[in-house]
């Protein structure tokens, strides 16, 4: 499909990877609890510039397609 570049994978920092007691500054923790959707928000982001791209519907697939009859023009979209 073209986009499994985009896909989000292991987060650097888990949460279940910390201690039960961690010994971390508030700033440190905050940080640390703050990565994982910074991640996925990085990532989402990427997927939308790329999806944004004027080839991304043929990434999808999409064709588009233009028929004239009689004088008339129709267009239409085809998924493959």
């Amino acid at each position: 499909m073209g986009f499994e570049s985009y896909r989000q994978g292991t987060f650097t920092k888990r949460l279940a990877d910390l201690p039960d007691q961690p010994n971390m500054q508030a700033a440190e923790l905050k940080t640390y609890f703050d990565s994982s959707p910074e991640e996925l928000r990085q990532a989402l982001n990427r997927l939308c510039d790329a999806l944004g791209e004027f080839s991304a519907a043929a990434k999808l697939g999409y064709r588009n397609c233009a028929l004239n009859l009689s004088g008339y023009k129709y267009s239409f979209a085809v998924f493959a």
